[in-house]
């Protein structure tokens, strides 16, 4: 007993030398990473907050949803929670961030949005690094956007400059390479656009889905699920898993009617 005792203290206090090593990452340095008292969790949410609750929403949309393809649920949590880090190198150019505050891309060029904007993943990357997190687990930082379209800056160039080109509006990421990363590109994808549509209107069951739809249908026809293993069977499974956590999210509530003075 005394030796299996010693064996369990040796191989917990080793764990960390063992990952480093083998290059490997554990459920138990998962779970260590997705504590809301990590130190890169805690200068997330002390330099942006805004974008801290979305990574909230996002590692809870991707937990789900990993459950029931099942894929890595713990490691989907974690690369959502720390896939914006780059965020707080300039937090009040992403408009989570920008509370009551004007718009800085307003007096902004296009490109010039675009360039800070594409910064937020290379900064996330060297963050990760100094915060000593995983490979595996920054690689959401890489792959959550993949090479996609800044559409909202792509079509306001467009107005202008009819033949623009797309490839000076993309991200630079890397397309997503495994599941973990594809259903992250969706959940972040979907979190801000639901967030942006339901802000001014009430959500429902059918809203909720035509914006899965829209999302979903532009990652696919854009080729960003080109290097993915994700399957159709795997999509049909996560989209009816997003359909249930954001109805979960954006349900209605009663109006309370108002506090009357007692005599």
């Amino acid at each position: 007993m005394i030796g299996g005792l010693v064996a369990n203290l040796a191989a917990f206090s080793l764990i960390t030398y063992i990952e480093a090593v083998f290059k490997i990452t554990t459920n138990f340095r998962l779970s260590e990473l997705a504590d809301r008292n990590h130190p890169g969790l805690r200068y997330l949410e002390e330099k942006a907050l805004g974008t801290f609750n979305h990574s909230l929403v996002v590692g809870t949309l991707a937990d789900r949803a990993s459950n029931v393809i099942n894929a890595n649920a713990q490691l989907a949590r974690a690369m959502a929670y720390f896939h914006d880090l780059g965020k707080t190198e300039n937090p009040t150019m992403f408009i989570e961030n920008q509370f009551g505050s004007t718009n800085p891309h307003d007096t902004l060029s296009t490109h010039e949005s675009s360039n800070i904007i594409r910064a937020h993943v290379t900064d996330g990357i060297k963050l990760a690094k100094k915060f000593k997190i995983p490979e595996v687990v920054y690689n959401g930082i890489l792959e959550h956007h993949g090479d996609s379209i800044m559409r909202f800056f792509y079509e306001k160039e467009k107005i202008d400059n009819p033949d623009v080109d797309k490839s000076d509006f993309r991200h630079l990421g890397r397309k997503p390479t495994s599941k973990e990363t594809t259903i992250l590109m969706f959940a972040d994808a979907l979190e801000g656009a639901c967030r942006a549509r339901f802000l001014n209107e009430d959500a429902d069951e059918e809203k909720i889905r035509n914006v899965i739809e829209e999302i979903f249908n532009e990652k696919i026809s854009d080729g960003q699920l080109e290097n993915s293993p994700i399957t159709f069977s795997d999509i049909d499974k996560i989209k009816q898993s997003f359909q249930k956590s954001l109805e979960g999210l954006y349900h209605q509530r009663v109006m309370y009617p108002d506090i009357s003075e007692e005599e």
